[in-house]
């Protein structure tokens, strides 16, 4: 199973800072999202479009569009290159999961960002006060 967090950076600048809101996986052929409770907190975070309901586990078989739109497409000829560059093997190509880890998603069109839970640590939820993700 491939697991990556989004978090959201606050839009309203004296509010900055980032929060938790949501949580990706694929596993067996299917990925899921659910929001955290960080989405229900956040100051000016809105659900992404077509996921509104912060409560729904969504299921797809297709990696969703929010996320889908921040990877590199595979027909761009500097593919192979944007690959090596992030330290894949363009012929063993990453799952999106892991590439969106590696890039963390990023857009300048948006506040949205993707990263990998912690190394060797299952995904819990983020007790509320917590400031750091991962233990040092």
């Amino acid at each position: 199973m491939s697991t990556l967090l989004a978090a959201s950076r606050s839009s309203e600048p004296h509010h900055g800072g980032w929060s938790p809101i949501g949580r990706l996986q694929f596993d067996r052929g299917v990925y899921r999202f659910v929001y955290t409770q960080g989405a229900r907190t956040a100051k000016g975070f809105t659900p992404f479009n077509g996921m509104e309901d912060l409560a729904e586990i969504y299921e797809s078989p297709e990696l969703f569009p929010i996320f889908a739109n921040r990877l590199l497409p595979k027909s761009r000829p500097e593919y192979d290159a944007f690959l090596k560059w992030s330290g894949f093997d363009p012929a063993n190509p990453p799952d999106p999961l892991m590439l969106l880890g590696v890039t963390e998603g990023i857009r300048r069109t948006d506040l949205i960002e993707g990263f990998e839970p912690c190394s060797g640590e299952e995904f819990q939820p983020i007790p509320a006060g917590v400031t750091a993700l991962c233990t040092a």
